[in-house]
């Protein structure tokens, strides 16, 4: 809604509304990365995953369906084992007598034992791994031996994890592979940013590259995840993996199968410390070593070295450079990564007493590796630099010797919980509460006119303990009209932060919505100071990371892209399948390796589904193309499609079949 012109005073500056050009082919200029270097180009071609498991299949004289008797059989094996019963549940079902009376439908399994071993047979993702670390604490066991704690981390190779997304067929028409400048037209008058190919990190890393290279850009996604509902304390702690070579709209669509399920790191209580700073210190430690297992594929892949051939999903070779580009994780995470405190900037060297100010500070560098490690050389004598930037003495942080990788530039903001959960409800409406007061509040939301697109908040919002993001979002839709009538600059302040927060979620930016973004953070910080006038927040400063988070906005998006593809959001629904559902299934004991199990069995399931789509359709393109070449006896034209209905690629012989080593 808009505000009412009374509302808003000549005197104070308002934020312009944005007017972005569509991107498109008939309204943009594509500057394409120069062709001499060949980024993104194929070495040569191979069949595909699909088209392999077909050949084979018609080799050995094996229906779709592969150890079940018929399609039907498929179909309910996949309904069952999807169901996310638990085996014991499935064996009780196949006991009931009215099942076993139905066994004249000549099933081919008459138990869950049975039915999950054929499913067992399906094809399976990258295998997990199981690797125990040793933690010697400082505690004296009844012998007089330090207490030695074991912690256990699942992993996958990352590598194979890379091979499995980039040789999925489903996402042939969701990928890139190369950087490109998206401009207005073809005087570069406004450049655009959308997906991450667009932004300046890919072009400026491809930059470093040897020819026919590929930039495979790793996201990863961490958060801690409850599993217990009601009591308990069992706790996962997931590391999900995705490439920024896929389009963000498939990325945030779980279904598409554009994330894997890289890890679960170790939840420990670290008890065989006596103390509780140090089992914090220990527990930092954990997470880096085994952050540093989980990347070691990565650390001779650099620009001087010669990357990795893999087969991708549109039947080509590349030479791939897989880097580390990403994290999508909350705020605490970011430090833990980072090696700095809670209350310090993971991004900048900003004063803590100063993160309210709207002045940037310097950008963290690789000079606060060299302070770590000047603390290691000699930790009983000062350093001020550590305590000055407020870093974690953290021994060979895991990224340290990632090529590449800029771990301080590595965090693209977080809508969900830095905007719609965190300026926005935790602090804007708090503040405008104080102000209004609270019954006022909760019955101006009451009067919000009825309409399809608007929510109606019939009981207010002050009774409601917990929100979630959708709330959130239909809360902004009309928070300007709730706070109209206010003092003006409160108006202007919520107005403002409402701006900054609908330019920083749109789907594709020009270089005149990152300045009306910036624009609105300028009006904001210009008029925040009546919050304080008015007692409405109560600690008399604006020092807190979530504000001052807003700053870094506009140079992420020129990094990467727009911010709708890096939202936590996305990791908040992989837990529901990859953990959560996962955990459901168990029973509760040494449940992660159950969950691994679990977890195999549904990605075979996935991907053979998606198989039997595919070669489907291959036989219908077939039939079809053989009922029109019947209609058209005369012509002498020479198919291009080989005796399965595949279509047959001119490439240039393979040389090595090493090449294709992960596929």
């Amino acid at each position: 809604m808009e505000v009412p012109e009374s509302a808003i005073p000549e005197t104070h500056d308002e934020v312009p509304i944005a007017s972005t050009t569509p991107l498109d082919s008939d309204s943009s200029y594509i500057e394409e990365f120069p062709p001499s270097a060949r980024a993104g180009q194929p070495l040569s071609f191979h069949p595909s995953i699909y088209e392999q498991h077909l050949a084979r299949l018609k080799t050995q004289n094996k229906e779709l369906w592969g150890s079940f008797r018929s399609e039907e059989e498929w179909d309910f094996a996949k309904w069952l084992v999807n169901s996310g019963v638990s085996q014991n549940k499935l064996e009780s079902l196949f006991k009931l007598p009215m099942v076993i009376q139905v066994q004249n439908l000549n099933l081919s399994f008459t138990s869950a034992k049975d039915l999950l071993k054929k499913v067992d047979t399906f094809p399976k993702g990258p295998e997990w791994h199981t690797f125990d670390f040793k933690i010697p604490g400082d505690r004296m066991d009844a012998n007089g031996n330090p207490e030695v704690e074991t912690v256990e981390l699942y992993s996958r190779n990352i590598l194979e994890c890379i091979q499995d997304i980039l040789g999925d067929p489903t996402l042939k028409h969701d990928m890139t592979f190369a950087p490109k400048h998206i401009w207005s037209d073809e005087s570069k008058t406004e450049r655009f940013y959308s997906e991450m190919w667009t932004g300046d990190w890919w072009w400026e890393t491809q930059t470093r590259l040897p020819e026919s290279s590929t930039i495979v850009p790793i996201i990863f996604a961490t958060d801690k995840t409850n599993l217990s509902v009601f009591s308990g304390d069992k706790v996962a702690w997931p590391v999900y993996m995705t490439i920024g070579n896929i389009s963000k709209a498939t990325r945030r669509k779980v279904s598409q199968r554009a994330w894997r399920l890289v890890a679960y790191l170790p939840v420990t209580k670290l008890e065989c410390f006596e103390t509780q700073e140090v089992r914090r210190v220990k527990g930092w430690e954990v997470y880096h070593r085994c952050m540093r297992h989980i990347c070691e594929p990565l650390y001779s892949l650099g620009p001087e070295s010669d990357g990795v051939q893999l087969l991708c999903a549109d039947n080509a070779v590349r030479r791939i450079y897989p880097f580390l580009a990403v994290f999508t994780v909350d705020h605490p995470e970011r430090c833990l990564i980072a090696c700095c405190k809670d209350n310090h900037c993971p991004e900048c060297e900003v004063d803590p007493n100063k993160r309210g100010d709207p002045t940037p500070s310097r950008s963290r560098s690789r000079q606060c590796v060299e302070f770590i490690d000047a603390f290691y050389e000699n930790p009983l004598i000062e350093h001020e630099d550590i305590d000055r930037l407020g870093l974690r003495c953290i021994e060979q942080p895991f990224w340290r010797n990632l090529p590449v990788f800029h771990v301080f530039k590595s965090f693209p903001p977080d809508l969900l919980h830095q905007l719609h959960k965190g300026i926005f409800h935790c602090h804007l409406v708090d503040w405008c509460s104080n102000v209004l007061g609270k019954d006022e509040v909760d019955a101006r939301f009451k009067c919000i006119p009825r309409h399809s697109s608007l929510r109606n908040f019939t009981k207010g919002i002050s009774k409601v303990s917990q929100w979630t993001g959708r709330e959130c979002k239909e809360m902004e839709k009309v928070f300007v009209s709730v706070v109209a009538g206010a003092e003006t600059e409160v108006v202007v302040c919520a107005r403002a932060l409402l701006d900054f927060i609908y330019y920083a979620s749109f789907k594709q930016h020009s270089t005149e919505s990152i300045a009306l973004l910036e624009e609105s953070l300028r009006v904001f910080h210009e008029n925040k100071d009546i919050f304080l006038k008015l007692d409405a927040r109560k600690t008399q400063h604006f020092n807190f990371p979530k504000l001052h988070a807003l700053i870094h906005y506009a140079d992420h998006i020129r990094r990467w892209g727009s911010l709708d593809g890096y939202t936590t959001e996305t990791a908040e629904r992989l837990h529901i399948d990859f953990t959560k559902a996962l955990y459901r299934r168990t029973n509760r004991k040494d449940y992660l390796a159950q969950q691994v199990r679990l977890m195999n069995r549904q990605e075979s399931l996935s991907f053979w589904t998606n198989f039997v789509e595919w070669a489907k359709g291959i036989h219908q393109d077939k039939v079809e193309y053989s009922d029109a070449e019947s209609d058209n006896t005369d012509s002498d034209a020479e198919s291009d499609y080989g005796v399965d209905g595949l279509r047959t690629h001119q490439a240039k012989p393979q040389e090595d079949d090493d090449a294709i080593r992960l596929a």
